[in-house]
């Protein structure tokens, strides 16, 4: 079915853009680190929040 295609195609486009955006662009509020690179020094409990929502 063409909506399923579509759907599963955007899916992918949106988690490639969304990978790419935490893992490899640099961030200002974060003080130009990538989002991986500043989670660790957030540490467990900023994970356990975003989950909850």
């Amino acid at each position: 079915m063409l909506i399923d295609s579509s759907l599963e195609d955007a899916q992918k486009k949106i988690e490639s853009w969304r990978e790419e955006y935490n893992s490899f662009r640099s961030h200002s509020s974060l003080g130009n680190l990538t989002a991986a690179a500043d989670r660790p020094k957030r540490g467990s409990d900023a994970d356990e929040k975003r989950r909850k929502y």
